[in-house]
């Protein structure tokens, strides 16, 4: 599995890592990083919603994050919430 750091992402490092049937998420960083996740997502021409996992490498806020927010979207607003 090959693993694309997402720049900019503060605390932990975030990472994008495809699998055989969905686009992982491994690790989240702070709470504040889901629109950095977002950006990075649109630079690859990725959607918010590809992600389809997230994975935790353990559950350190600068690890987890607010993982629940990175794994929902709000469409009206196009961010994540």
């Amino acid at each position: 599995m090959e693993l694309t750091s997402i720049d900019g992402v503060r605390g932990a490092d975030c990472y994008l890592a495809p699998g055989a049937d969905a686009l992982y998420l491994v690790d989240t960083g702070m709470p504040n990083n889901a629109l950095r996740v977002l950006r990075y997502l649109k630079s690859l021409d990725r959607a918010a919603k590809d992600p389809r996992k997230i994975l935790l490498t353990h559950s350190d806020i600068d690890h987890a994050g607010k993982c629940c927010r990175a794994a929902t979207k709000d469409r009206r607003k196009d961010r994540l919430r």
